[in-house]
């Protein structure tokens, strides 16, 4: 390091932005966690936090600007499946009814209710 650079006040991600980083990294946290525990979400799938920084430096080199992003990267919720029956009243109306499934292992028993 240049010996002529003395820093009275040094950045870090705890005051930088007067602490919004850290603000934004507690709710990615609680986003990633809150996924963690939601159980449509996958298990074993990582969740990740993605702390991205640039600093880019005015031409004479006596300024530079901080961008600071946070991305939580996580699973997308399980798809929710279900099987729809269509028939028609006697006036020929469509009637729409969904399946309820009798057993989550055997999709050959569907009951279907009227929705």
């Amino acid at each position: 390091m240049d010996d002529r650079i003395t820093n009275r006040n040094p950045l870090s991600l705890s005051n930088v932005g007067r602490g919004e980083v850290i603000r934004r990294f507690d709710t990615a946290m609680t986003e990633a966690l809150e996924n963690i525990v939601n159980p449509s979400t996958p298990a074993k799938k990582p969740r990740k936090i993605i702390i991205e920084i640039n600093i880019l430096p005015t031409e004479k080199r006596n300024a530079a600007e901080i961008s600071i992003q946070i991305t939580p990267k996580l699973p997308a919720c399980e798809p929710y499946a279900s099987h729809v029956l269509f028939t028609q009243d006697q006036l020929g109306n469509l009637i729409v009814h969904e399946s309820i499934l009798t057993s989550e292992h055997d999709r050959s028993e569907l009951e279907f209710e009227s929705i």
